[in-house]
């Protein structure tokens, strides 16, 4: 909007509709505009988390913007409870979340895509790029405190090697018995763009974003499919601009 132009109006009417139809009564982001039965009601995505989007929509020419911000606090507090509760050690979030607002909890197994609703799996790898490029404006010390836990466990986990990134795992950081080591670019990249908060230890850090870089730009586009291509290029883009 600001950086073409002339979009303003449709611009207004999409932050409309998403107020109206994709968030929920409690604030938060809904499944989608089809959520509408009582079990996905109360259901989140945790990739669907944008506290960056959502500040941008705050400040638009005739935003609602107290109600933005309510959003994007709300989602903060969700997520930063179902991780202090469920993922003490790792910082992780699951897939999709349920009991909102007042439980929130991981998903059960089966309860929308798989065995693997209540892990951090495809669809949460994205958490820590939402964070990022909030934490990349703001400097938010939410997003700071949550991507630096996350840091600090995988670049553990993985002894500092990006190839050894697995392509799911559970809240504690432990790998599902079908889980497999991975160099998808998708999750190699998000890991990548939240760890722009570092951990705390600045030498590790850097060593840790070289290695992860590195293991980025030698994956060539077939090595992955649209997805991971697709998360690949946007951590770029982000961390280019650092």
């Amino acid at each position: 909007e600001r950086a073409w132009g002339g979009y303003a109006d449709v611009a207004a009417e999409v932050r409309s509709a998403i107020l109206s139809r994709e968030i929920s009564r409690h604030g938060l982001v809904k499944l989608g505009d089809w959520a509408r039965y009582e079990v996905y009601d109360v259901a989140s995505r945790s990739s669907d988390f944008m506290p960056y989007n959502f500040s941008v929509f705050a400040t638009a020419p005739g935003a609602d913007a107290s109600r933005w911000a309510e959003i994007r606090s709300t989602g903060y507090d969700v997520w930063g409870q179902v991780s202090e509760t469920y993922a003490q050690g790792t910082g992780l979030v699951p897939d999709f979340m349920v009991g909102m607002p007042d439980d929130p909890r991981p998903a059960p197994a089966g309860f929308l895509e798989g065995d693997y609703d209540g892990y951090y799996s495809w669809n949460a790898l994205r958490y820590p790029y939402r964070l990022a490029a909030d934490y990349r404006v703001s400097r938010d010390p939410r997003a700071a405190a949550r991507l630096r836990r996350i840091n600090a466990w995988i670049r553990g986990e993985t002894g500092g090697d990006p190839s050894r990134i697995a392509s799911s795992y559970r809240l504690d950081g432990t790998i599902p018995r079908d889980g497999r080591w991975t160099e998808d670019p998708g999750w190699i990249s998000m890991f990548a763009a939240g760890a722009i908060a570092g951990s705390g230890d600045p030498r590790a850090d850097q060593i840790w974003m070289d290695a992860l870089w590195g293991a980025m730009v030698s994956i060539p586009i077939e090595g992955g499919d649209y997805f991971g291509n697709t998360l690949k290029l946007l951590a770029m883009i982000d961390l280019a601009e650092m």
